[in-house]
């Protein structure tokens, strides 16, 4: 996905030694009333915290990681999307 965001400024002329890449390392919560099971979500309002960010809506990436691998958070695409029925987090 960054390869051709990237490969996209360079041919439309932007100069090289001046592209910044940068790779989040956080993800967005949203709570969510939604009963589905699929994409996509209506988001009602922040998220829950998480345990070391302690910041409504706000997760570090290892606490995404952390919650997929323990918690049996479900990833819907490998790019952007995990929800838990009641949570939606994009990174």
């Amino acid at each position: 996905m960054f390869y051709f965001r990237v490969k996209y400024l360079l041919s439309a002329g932007a100069d090289s030694n001046k592209l910044i890449l940068g790779i989040p390392t956080y993800g967005k919560t949203w709570t969510t009333n939604s009963q589905t099971k699929s994409p996509p979500f209506a988001g009602s309002g922040a998220g829950s915290p998480g345990t070391y960010t302690q910041e409504p809506g706000f997760l570090a990436y290892y606490e995404i990681c952390n919650n997929v691998n323990a918690n049996g958070w479900t990833l819907v695409s490998r790019s952007t999307t995990i929800y838990l029925l009641i949570s939606l987090i994009g990174f």
